[in-house]
């Protein structure tokens, strides 16, 4: 069992380094054009980075799973731990695209130096409902049986999906408020 589940959290990290790394290059950029007062330009970035992190996101889950036997035999032979790392590939594949939308917001909201909000999402998602209620379900008979390793990626998976809500939502909020409080600058009348 603990094997599989490693396998799966390697994946995990392997596959999150494509969504970081656009996180650092969509925040920069938006950061930049923040810094120079182009808030359109900052607008568009960020909404192009968390675009392009969601289908790089999705082409990487689909070929993860159009893959999964190929990739999970470069780990292991043991059929039981395959079996093991099989079953949760669908768990990493959600887990995986999720990540990766609320990772490049995250890095896009630092860019609006709007770090306290998400770091309380991240605490209130990932810790405690996810963390907490992957617990619940891996040990305790909550959706069922106990689930082991499929209940905490399941609870995970749950948990990135609704970080990655709040934290879009977050940075639509502070579009809006930044709308608000930017005004436009009054047309020349021209004579």
């Amino acid at each position: 069992m603990t094997g599989g589940h490693q396998i799966t959290m390697n994946l995990a990290a392997l596959t999150f380094q494509v969504p970081f790394a656009l996180g650092v290059a969509t925040g920069t950029l938006t950061a930049q054009a923040i810094g120079a007062g182009d808030m359109r330009r900052a607008r568009v970035t960020g909404w192009t980075g968390i675009g392009i992190g969601a289908v790089v996101a999705l082409m990487i889950a689909l070929a993860f799973w159009a893959l999964r036997d190929a990739i999970v035999s470069v780990y292991t032979s043991d059929p039981v731990v395959a079996g093991v790392a099989l079953s949760l590939v669908g768990y990493l594949i959600a887990f995986h695209v999720f990540d990766a939308v609320q990772g490049v917001a995250g890095f896009v909201l630092r860019a609006y130096k709007v770090a306290i909000l998400p770091t309380v999402v991240y605490a209130v998602a990932l810790w405690g409902f996810g963390l907490t209620g992957g617990y619940v379900v891996a040990f305790h008979p909550v959706l069922g049986r106990p689930r082991g390793a499929a209940g905490m990626w399941l609870m995970q998976a749950v948990a990135l999906a609704l970080t990655a809500v709040l934290l879009v939502g977050l940075h639509v909020w502070v579009l809006e408020r930044r709308r608000e409080f930017v005004q436009e600058p009054a047309a020349v009348p021209v004579s």
